[in-house]
């Protein structure tokens, strides 16, 4: 048995069908039902901070892939953050030493090395996380590195950057980017949007989550996990418009412009990216995905602009409807 923490995520959804799918049993872990879980998982529902509720979902369980977190963006809780990202994972720790667990393999991010990483970017590069989320990570790396050296049970740490496939707009920005290319608008770039970035499709993050669970000797590892390609944002979104059939246009938009808007769009709590990945589109950020390739044989098969074509064409074929939908629910509850 195979357990996803955070299973009624997107990347959890997309796990688990790939586990049912390979005919792996799967049970899923949230606070909240799954909208699509494959027929044939199981859940359990609970708190990941609440030790009857974990040493259920363990019950038989071999290998945990640990996707339950909570990102602090804009308004939201530091402190209740912290309690799912930190004491959540202390409790499944603290409750996986004493079931049969073997493999904890968690997901990390890119992010923890800073908004100005080393170029190219490995894993042994210099970190410096920002607060929240990224800082979260970094922690939750120690300790399960720690926790394995004293228990024995193996944990592994892919490090994802941005993750789209269908369903993944779940950022404002893009949304306002499918917005704006779906009416044939201009959309803009930093400055002349040469700087370099990358991404991975869903279906690549989870064929190496499987491959972080599977490979034998790679235990307190970590993985930088991306597409195969580097871009520049400009030619990004230019092969994005293109593949999406829009007319849209990029257009340059000057640092000395844009940060003191983005500045009072963050003051008023109105800005549609979190700070932190503002400041990473100022730099060059690309993170080598050369020992994955080398240890786990990982091999990505999309490519970033068609990755987020595809999260482009889900949303406006339903996406767009049932964020309209959840919204007026939203707003009736209130």
């Amino acid at each position: 048995m195979e357990l996803i923490t955070g299973g009624a995520g997107l990347l959890g959804g997309h796990l688990a069908w790939a586990l049912i799918s390979d005919g792996v049993p799967a049970r899923l872990f949230d606070f909240r039902t799954p909208d699509r879980a494959p027929k044939g998982a199981e859940f359990v529902k609970g708190d990941i901070r609440n030790e009857k509720d974990v040493s259920e979902a363990l019950e038989g369980v071999e290998t945990v892939y640990h996707l339950a977190a909570l990102m602090h963006v804009g308004g939201g809780s530091t402190a209740l953050a912290r309690s799912v990202n930190i004491e959540g994972l202390q409790n499944l720790m603290d409750c996986a030493e004493k079931s049969g667990v073997r493999r904890i393999v968690f997901a990390s991010t890119i992010e923890l090395y800073g908004v100005k990483p080393e170029v190219p970017c490995r894993e042994d590069s210099s970190k410096n996380p920002p607060p929240g989320y990224p800082a979260h990570k970094l922690q939750g790396e120690q300790m399960l590195s720690d926790f394995a050296l004293r228990t024995g049970i193996e944990t592994v740490f892919p490090r994802f950057p941005m993750i789209l496939g269908a369903g993944f707009y779940h950022f404002k920005l893009i949304l306002w980017f499918f917005e704006a290319i779906s009416m044939n608008l201009p959309v803009f770039v930093l400055d002349d949007g040469a700087r370099k970035g990358r991404m991975v499709a869903a279906r690549d993050a989870v064929a190496a989550l499987l491959l972080c669970a599977r490979t034998p000797g790679v235990c307190r590892e970590a993985f930088n996990i991306c597409a195969d390609d580097v871009f520049t944002h400009r030619r990004f979104l230019e092969d994005v418009i293109e593949k999406a059939g829009s007319k849209s246009r990029v257009f340059s938009i000057p640092y000395a412009v844009a940060a003191p808007v983005e500045e009072a769009l963050q003051s008023l709590r109105l800005s549609p990216v979190a700070r932190e990945h503002f400041l990473f589109s100022l730099s060059d950020c690309d993170y080598s995905i050369d020992k994955a390739k080398r240890v786990l044989g990982y091999r990505p098969t999309t490519d970033a602009a068609s990755a987020m074509t595809e999260t482009y064409f889900s949303y406006i074929r339903g996406g767009r409807a049932e964020l309209k939908k959840q919204l007026s629910n939203d707003l009736l509850k209130r």
